[in-house]
């Protein structure tokens, strides 16, 4: 079973900055990080992992899904407010048939092409590849 600790991540600022997600939440050995740098708890970053076993829709595979979340705070008049959240949702599908090693690549793979500069501009400039 892994452990649960805080880690540290890098954020998009121009001088991109360390930001520590810590354990809020537990349940059913799902677990919720979040960055706790703000006074109200609706204004923290999140994320969270879920894993779901194999069930009559998926008899043969493992699902991993990862969901962050990023409320858009915002001053007016002097009171802070959640004005919209920003999410990004990833969900592995392992087959039940998958050595260590292949899910490794799954996950290499599914990370390293998240930061590729072509994939990151489309995702920045809200703009569609040419077709």
């Amino acid at each position: 079973m892994p452990q649960i600790v805080a880690f540290t991540i890098k954020d998009g600022s121009a001088v991109p900055a360390d930001v520590t997600y810590g354990l809020d939440n537990i349940q059913d050995g799902d677990i919720m990080l979040a960055d706790k740098r703000l006074s109200t708890r609706g204004f923290w970053p999140t994320i969270k992992s879920v894993l779901s076993l194999p069930n009559k829709q998926r008899p043969n595979y493992y699902r991993v899904t990862r969901e962050m979340t990023y409320p858009l705070v915002r001053t007016t008049n002097g009171v802070d407010a959640v004005v919209a959240v920003n999410r990004e949702v990833r969900s592995l599908f392992i087959s039940d048939k998958s050595t260590a090693q292949e899910i490794k690549h799954m996950i290499a793979l599914g990370q390293n092409q998240g930061a590729h500069a072509m994939m990151k501009t489309q995702a920045e400039n809200l703009e569609k590849f040419f077709s």
